[in-house]
């Protein structure tokens, strides 16, 4: 090799280092070299990652399903509400969607027209407790009732339909307490939200989930300024039952059994005779005008 082509592999091996000493590191070169590549890889993540948080979360936001009215009834017994003509449950099926707490006198009065009404189609009675409600209620205190053992209670109903029972309690007898774990505390503040992170958590149906949502904080109670979770003390997330099938969606909210006629009786009498209570008949009554006007 002659001396000038020598130079020159030298001048080029110089060259060749002083690049190496001079380029960043291998990651930095890299990341430059593919920067399209991995910005297009972000966007793509992100878009995923907001995709898959509105996909668990889409369930419990406002449905546009219905019309809030501009108030209704609560606690009037025999009224019952009309919210749209949508069917939230499997085909040939009414669900009964019966949300209330352990203690409530209402919850109480009601359980005996929800009971007496499945029980005449299928023995039920192994799937109940009997209970009284809150003895601190003052008037409605200590109500003779039911509690559903099961989440779901399930018969056979007129013309072969599918009746389900969905029974959410939320707070204990004396509301002090959730029912879920983990176990919250309920205070003056926190009663509503720890009610409806309950029924999140226990996987009500969106569609239900928002009805009793928007019917219990947000629509004023007939004849009153406010919604009728308000009206409790502390304010809680009330009784409210909601019926939907083929035909449509309907709710009562509140009582439509008086409990104050039931004081009289133990838990043991009417559950062998459901309809030796005031009321109990009309309110079963009630129950299968509702399922049959939506089956």
């Amino acid at each position: 090799m002659s001396r000038r082509s020598n130079r020159k592999a030298q001048i080029k091996a110089q060259k060749v280092q002083e690049e190496r000493r001079n380029a960043p590191a291998y990651p930095v070169t890299f990341l430059k070299n593919h920067f399209k590549v991995f910005a297009v890889i972000i966007v793509v993540v992100i878009v995923i990652a907001v995709f898959a948080f509105n996909l668990v979360h889409l369930p419990f936001l406002k449905s546009n399903a219905y019309q809030l009215p501009s108030n209704i009834p609560f606690s009037d017994f025999g009224t019952d509400y009309t919210v749209n003509s949508s069917d939230y449950a499997p085909s040939n099926t009414v669900n009964i969607y019966f949300v209330t707490w352990q203690g409530c006198p209402y919850g109480a009065a009601n359980s005996w027209g929800l009971y007496n009404y499945l029980n005449g189609f299928s023995s039920i009675s192994s799937s109940v407790t009997g209970h009284s409600s809150d003895p601190n209620e003052g008037r409605l205190a200590s109500i003779p009732g039911l509690l559903f053992n099961d989440n779901l209670i399930s018969v056979t109903g007129v013309n072969g339909i599918t009746i389900n029972l969905y029974t959410y309690y939320l707070y204990n007898e004396y509301m002090t307490q959730s029912i879920n774990s983990p176990v919250v505390n309920i205070n003056n503040s926190n009663a509503i939200t720890v009610a409806l992170s309950e029924l999140r958590a226990d996987n009500l149906p969106a569609p239900i989930y928002n009805i009793v949502k928007d019917f219990t904080t947000v629509v004023p109670a007939t004849g009153y300024s406010k919604a009728s979770a308000y009206l409790g003390n502390p304010a809680h997330i009330n009784t409210i039952t909601v019926f939907t099938g083929p035909k449509g969606t309907v709710l009562i909210n509140g009582g439509w059994i008086d409990p104050i006629p039931l004081q009289s009786f133990s838990y043991q009498t009417l559950e062998s005779n459901p309809s030796l209570g005031t009321g109990v008949s009309t309110g079963t009554t009630q129950v299968a005008d509702i399922v049959n006007s939506l089956s």
